[in-house]
């Protein structure tokens, strides 16, 4: 049997023809419908059917998707990994793992800098020294960031600074309640000279794990903290807060990001603007689960959908009654030259400044704007 193990897909499914000599329960016919990965195709099942794998002497069971043409005889998305994953922890390896980590507990030791050959440089070029002031703070955040500091002083990640250069920091609460510490590098960011490195590829990276039994990852702990800056470098990471002046010695979080904001990536945008004209209501319904992701970058966007939302909000019994008309064709136009316009990008907020919210609605949808 061709078996292929597909990370990317939440089901399993299996030809039809397969389920001729696999031993199988019997199949409970239904109609399902599902999405291709190009948020556009769709493909439907005759049915699901419940079968039993052995894989390297580990058996189980799994619920799968039967199709009438497959391009292989089983495809095995993300349920069966995880179920299978479900059969293979050995309690004992788990205990011997436990054991060798707390005999090596030094080595997870973060109170001094890591030892490295090489130091991050921060190259500015000729562009002048830029200086901020520091954002205004309640008592709270105050003494949140007293602690902080003291914290990053003790594990010697920074120090006092008397340089020229100075970058405001705010505090972020966490989910526990806690602050996450962020200094705002985005004026260093753009007089900095960046590296033209290439990122891994993906599929690259995929092809190289073949012929390979075990897999493993590595995280470090505040990985950005690990990595030295070259001392002469040091004085541009200058920070300031209510306590004083500060320089990381370590990279810290911040430092090289985009400073347009946030906005969607570019390829995904394309492959929505190639999606046809719907001829069909779950064709209809692809465009606008697929517009949905980015309708946070397009100004009323519920709005200018409406016409939309009326013809695909159709319950499985009267998917006959879908029509496109003008309105939906106009809708479609207008979403299309909406996400291509420029700018699409979500700006940082500027603590200085007063933020408002405004919002509103009407019969068929509501909306806010945050400024």
């Amino acid at each position: 049997m061709k078996v292929m193990f597909d990370s990317g897909t939440t089901t399993s499914f299996t030809n039809k023809t397969t389920l001729t000599y696999t031993n199988h329960l019997p199949i409970k016919f239904n109609n399902m419908k599902y999405i291709m990965a190009d948020g556009r195709t769709i493909f439907e099942i005759i049915g699901t059917v419940k079968i039993f794998i052995e894989l390297n002497n580990v058996k189980t069971n799994i619920v799968v998707g039967v199709v009438n043409s497959l391009c292989t005889d089983c495809i095995l998305g993300m349920d069966y990994i995880n179920n299978l994953l479900k059969h293979i922890q050995d309690l004992q390896q788990l205990n011997d793992l436990t054991i060798i980590l707390k005999k090596h507990n030094f080595l997870f030791d973060i109170t001094t800098i890591a030892e490295t050959s090489t130091s991050h440089i921060i190259c500015t070029g000729d562009n002048p020294l830029i200086t901020s002031r520091s954002y205004p703070q309640t008592i709270e955040k105050q003494n949140a960031t007293f602690d902080i500091l003291q914290e990053m002083l003790k594990h010697k990640q920074i120090r006092a600074s008397y340089s020229q250069y100075s970058a405001p920091i705010s505090l972020i609460k966490k989910r526990g309640g806690s602050y996450r510490f962020i200094v705002n590098y985005r004026k260093l960011n753009i007089i900095t000279i960046q590296d033209n490195y290439p990122l891994p590829n993906i599929e690259q990276a995929i092809q190289m794990v073949d012929g390979h039994q075990y897999y493993t990852k590595l995280d470090l702990h505040s990985g950005y903290f690990q990595i030295p800056i070259r001392e002469e470098d040091k004085h541009k990471t200058a920070f300031i807060t209510v306590h004083g002046l500060y320089a990381f010695n370590v990279l810290a979080q911040g430092h090289t990001i985009s400073i347009q904001g946030v906005k969607p990536l570019p390829e995904r945008i394309n492959k929505i603007l190639n999606i046809p004209q719907p001829t069909s209501l779950n064709q209809a319904n692809a465009f606008i689960s697929a517009i949905g992701w980015y309708r946070k970058f397009i100004k009323l966007c519920t709005k200018i959908a409406a016409p939309l939302l009326a013809v695909t909000n159709l319950t499985q019994q009267n998917t006959n009654k879908f029509r496109w008309d003008t309105p939906q064709q106009e809708a479609f136009n207008q979403l299309k030259v909406a996400i291509a316009s420029e700018p699409l990008f979500l700006n940082y907020p500027d603590p200085n400044e007063p933020l408002i919210l405004s919002t509103d609605a009407s019969d068929y949808c509501i909306g806010c704007i945050l400024y």
